[in-house]
């Protein structure tokens, strides 16, 4: 299985966004997921 995020937020790494899907990201891969988060800046 593969995940993939895609966060707009224009704070990247820093925003509250991330903060969030971080551990979503986290959980899947303990799961057995590839995991991706994108940025678009």
């Amino acid at each position: 299985m593969k995940v993939a995020v895609f966060n707009g937020s224009p704070r990247g790494k820093r925003s509250n966004s991330h903060h969030i899907v971080e551990p979503l990201l986290e959980g899947a891969k303990e799961a057995g997921a590839e995991t991706e988060e994108v940025y678009f800046d």
